[in-house]
């Protein structure tokens, strides 16, 4: 079962899921670079555990899990894994209890945050999916280290824990120096 922090702090960290994938896709739009679901699931990850390192707080509010091709966020892939290798031509969708209708979650509003994560953004979406990949299946990286877990049956479901990122990336050079 998804483990969702309800607690936001002043900036209104941390942000759905599904919100900040359809930001991540208005994005690339905007600069007309086209977005497959893996390429996704590595944006949203690098983005994640970047801002998780330098500012010690998540910037999404599920976790990611250690996946074949690295860390991939269930939720998020749900959505889009009808597109397979292709470009995602839609947005992510959830249900509106209010209305009790099936809605496209909005893309998030990062305030404060925004100059910082979209920089974080720009950095990685010059990279091909196969090359984010490659970059978070580092040895003795969070995905690496939450599969030899899994493996040794002390993390069933596969889970990437936050303090797992920020224990990998706080060690590695800041990205936007």
């Amino acid at each position: 079962m998804r483990q969702k922090n309800t607690e936001t702090d002043a900036f209104g960290l941390p942000f759905d899921a599904k919100e900040f994938a359809n930001l991540i896709l208005d994005w690339a739009d905007a600069i007309a670079v086209p977005i497959t679901p893996m390429k996704l699931q590595k944006l949203l990850y690098y983005c994640h555990a970047d801002f998780l390192s330098l500012y010690g707080k998540p910037l999404i509010d599920d976790q990611f899990e250690a996946w074949q091709f690295g860390p991939v966020m269930p939720s998020v892939f749900q959505e889009f894994k009808q597109f397979s290798g292709s470009s995602i031509l839609s947005r992510a969708k959830r249900f509106n209890p209010v209305t009790a209708v099936v809605e496209i979650a909005p893309p998030c509003r990062l305030g404060d945050v925004e100059l910082q994560v979209k920089a974080l953004f720009n950095l990685y979406v010059r990279f091909s999916a196969t090359r984010l990949s490659n970059m978070s299946h580092v040895e003795n990286g969070p995905w690496s280290e939450a599969l030899t877990r899994f493996d040794r049956g002390i993390n069933p479901g596969r889970r990437i824990s936050n303090d797992l990122i920020r224990g990998y990336h706080q060690g590695l050079v800041n990205p936007l120096h």
